[in-house]
């Protein structure tokens, strides 16, 4: 799967502005399931820049050029520097582990948000706002007019969709669109990459792992 000639936002950049809210920078789904949908889009980036792909459930690197962004980067390195071929799932943990922090890093160093510190009993902790509301919400309006009125959805959109259905958020995106909004999705992902729909696929399963695990 690439994107050859196509100009567009991280896949990771976009799901960060879905899943946290724009004027309290809270987020809008549980937090695993943001981390391991951060992971998911990370694993997704280098797909699209075609050099990843799934066999058998493992991650295999494809020869091709460096990525130019640098998280993209740092990620193709971490896969390249294991000796021994891993699933995705294992990815999946690994990169849930610290793959929020990274890619607020890259939006913050784009401009695109700015870091606070709050409070919250006795613990302080970081959150993030947008410079720029419209910039922030504007991969949640695409989507959301692209299900309601069920127009041809870009492939990458369609991942973009996977993930936020794997992690939960799917009905806010297309809550104005409807039960007809939700099956267009579905008929959509039918037709995904195959890659695409195993990454959704092993993204669904960690997080089912994650809810199981704290019961």
């Amino acid at each position: 799967m690439t994107t050859a000639g196509r100009s567009a936002e991280p896949l990771a950049d976009d799901f960060f502005r879905l899943c946290h809210d724009d004027r309290t920078g809270g987020l809008l789904l549980d937090d695993d399931a943001a981390y391991i949908g951060l992971a998911s889009a990370l694993l997704g980036e280098l797909g699209w820049a075609g050099r990843i792909t799934v066999e058998r459930g493992l991650l295999m690197v494809l020869d091709g050029p460096v990525p130019g962004d640098a998280l993209a980067h740092a990620v193709l390195d971490d896969i390249r520097g294991e000796r021994e071929l891993r699933d995705v799932r294992t990815w999946l943990t690994y990169l849930s582990m610290d793959g929020y922090d990274r890619v607020a890093r890259r939006l913050v160093a784009g401009n695109h948000l700015l870091p606070h510190e709050g409070r919250r009993l006795l613990r302080r902790y970081t959150y993030y706002l947008p410079t720029d509301v419209n910039d922030h919400v504007w991969p949640r309006a695409r989507l959301a007019t692209g299900l309601g009125q069920r127009r041809p959805l870009d492939p990458r959109d369609v991942h973009l969709l996977g993930i936020a259905d794997a992690t939960g958020l799917l009905p806010q995106i297309a809550d104005w669109g409807g039960r007809a909004a939700l099956d267009y999705f579905t008929h959509l992902f039918q037709q995904a990459y195959p890659d695409v729909q195993v990454l959704i696929q092993e993204t669904r399963a960690v997080i089912g792992n994650k809810v199981m695990g704290r019961r």
